[in-house]
């Protein structure tokens, strides 16, 4: 029963953009999907984690943990909580920044809830990171600061979200120097990569046999797939964003007339997410070199992709005027996440990840 309602609601997603019970039926269906699964790839590795059996693990995941088990939780309804938790602040997110809510919450259905599902501390982290970042967009002094206490905070669920600390970049104005500067970045670090220099470092840097262990293989072509995808999406927030320069100009020449209605109807905050965004996506062209050592790194990238869905729904709501072109840019996107879907699928994710989500649920069975 799960797979059809999953392909009916998924479906309707995509049709009925701004239904309020299209969206609440989606939120139930993920939350379902994610609190009450009862067997993934890593299940039972976080269920002993829980239990006590591997402790080791970053303090603030372990903290969550331990209050939850202290106040006499199982496994399962720690899952049924966080989860809650966390996408009642992705949804919020979601209708802040866009009225194409259902669109959005449709193409992370497809890619990445599923690897979310099996990766928690990663999706706890991603949340907290996502719900930062929107500190970015303020013009406010310590903005800044409330951003990096928030990375550090994710960081104490998953080590890796500290690379995000060099998103505070997104907040430089000049985005043709953005680019010019991680390009470089981004390519000298693939060059190096094949050296020792930066498992040196990060063996200097975080003093951590687990975090130097993710540094010390390298991958052949594997990695150029990773980096497809990233560009190609990268390309659709480009091209977003140039659609909106574009719709302001022709606004400002015509003495502040809005060149469509559309148009008339975008939210300040919108637009400034438009930007950090846009931005964002230049600096995380910075990960590119760590998918060398290892394609898992693509997270990096994955964890804003939601961000990317919100601007690219943004850019078919309001800045395209011929509506031949938003259905083929929205039909083209749509084909990108079902691509990065398939992808993931034959990476032997079929029968341990996607599978099990959709098959083993405490409600549905």
């Amino acid at each position: 029963m799960s797979y059809a309602i999953s392909l009916l609601l998924g479906v309707l997603g995509f049709i009925k953009q701004k239904s309020k019970f299209v969206m609440i039926s989606l939120f139930l269906l993920l939350w379902i999907l994610f609190g009450f699964n009862t067997s993934n790839a890593d299940y039972m590795i976080y269920n002993l984690i829980y239990d006590g059996h591997y402790p080791n693990h970053e303090f603030g995941f372990m903290l969550l943990v331990n209050l939850f088990s202290n106040l006499g939780f199982t496994y399962q309804q720690f899952l049924i909580s966080i989860s809650l938790i966390c996408y009642l602040i992705l949804f919020r997110i979601i209708n802040k920044y866009t009225i194409g809510t259902n669109y959005v919450i449709a193409l992370y259905f497809i890619f990445p809830f599923m690897l979310d599902v099996v990766q928690i501390r990663n999706f706890i982290a991603m949340t907290i990171i996502l719900l930062g970042i929107q500190y970015l967009l303020s013009d406010k002094k310590r903005a800044t600061i409330k951003y990096i206490v928030a990375v550090l905070a994710a960081s104490s669920i998953h080590y890796t979200s500290l690379f995000y600390l060099i998103l505070v970049f997104a907040r430089f104005k000049s985005w043709k120097k953005l680019l010019l500067t991680f390009s470089m970045i981004s390519i000298v670090g693939a060059t190096i990569a094949y050296t020792n220099i930066i498992p040196s470092a990060m063996g200097i840097i975080f003093e951590s046999d687990k975090v130097t262990n993710w540094f010390q293989g390298r991958t052949r072509f594997g990695f150029l797939i990773p980096i497809i995808f990233q560009l190609i999406s990268f390309g659709f927030v480009y091209y977003s964003h140039y659609k909106y320069r574009k719709t302001e100009q022709k606004k400002e020449n015509d003495n502040n007339v809005y060149p469509n209605d559309r148009f008339k109807n975008v939210d300040v905050h919108q637009n400034k997410l438009l930007e950090i965004v846009f931005r964002i996506n230049i600096v995380l062209l910075i990960a590119i070199p760590f998918y060398i050592f290892n394609v898992s790194f693509f997270r990096l990238f994955r964890n804003v992709l939601l961000l990317n869905y919100i601007v690219v729904t943004n850019g078919t709501l309001y800045y395209f005027k011929d509506k031949y072109e938003r259905f083929i840019y929205k039909i083209a996107f749509s084909v990108y996440v079902i691509s990065l879907l398939i992808y993931f699928i034959i990476q032997n994710n079929l029968h341990t990840v996607f599978i099990p989500i959709l098959k083993f649920n405490s409600i549905f069975n």
